[in-house]
């Protein structure tokens, strides 16, 4: 039976397409390609999501490894929190959810800033029962003691949670210990989401 759901943010709540983004502001497409390898698949932002850096020096420490591209890193980053544009149907799947009595929580690799803009823009401090952010715990999915602070400090029974992101390697950490998880990255969540809850509802039952 599930008595919870835990949301992931990038592509699950908010979408997270670089590429997309950058190539509708009129950037050329390698250009794109390029600048956000170097930016969002850095070890160094990886860094700043799990709050080791701030966000000026994680620019700068871009800037100085990409040399030959740090006006266009500079370009990028003062754009970049509009990337997280809202998912309008898995919005309304956080609300359904709560409407009808799960409880709903967040665990999500984010910085600062990005948290900063997405729960301002999504009211989610006041949407979420709860919530872990890898800047606060200076750990970062899917290593197991960000699940386990999770289930710890809002007395969640595992294998009531169900855990949706949009990485594999995430939703197998959530599975090893003992929540049920779906991989979502379409924009078929909701009905997957739902049908999922269901299945496991009679199963409860028989």
């Amino acid at each position: 039976m599930i008595r919870a759901v835990v949301f992931d943010c990038g592509n699950v709540l908010n979408a997270f397409q670089p590429i997309a983004y950058y190539r509708k502001q009129g950037y050329e497409k390698t250009l794109c390609e390029r600048i956000c390898k170097e930016m969002f698949q850095s070890e160094e932002w990886q860094r700043y999501d799990q709050g080791l850096l701030t966000f000026s020096s994680l620019i700068e420490k871009l800037k100085e490894k990409y040399q030959e591209d740090a006006k266009w890193i500079d370009v990028f980053a003062k754009q970049w929190l509009y990337v997280l544009e809202m998912i309008p149907a898995h919005q309304q799947l956080l609300d359904e959810l709560s409407e009808q009595g799960y409880r709903v929580y967040l665990l999500s690799n984010i910085a600062q800033e990005s948290w900063d803009y997405v729960s301002k823009k999504g009211n989610y401090r006041e949407r979420f029962d709860g919530w872990v952010l890898s800047f606060e715990e200076k750990l970062i999915k899917p290593q197991e003691q960000i699940y386990r602070i999770l289930l710890e400090r809002y007395q969640l029974d595992a294998k009531e949670c169900l855990f949706l992101d949009d990485l594999q390697s995430n939703v197998e950490a959530a599975r090893k210990i003992g929540m049920q998880a779906l991989q979502v990255t379409s924009q078929d969540m909701r009905k997957t989401v739902w049908r999922y809850i269901k299945e496991q509802a009679n199963e409860g039952t028989k």
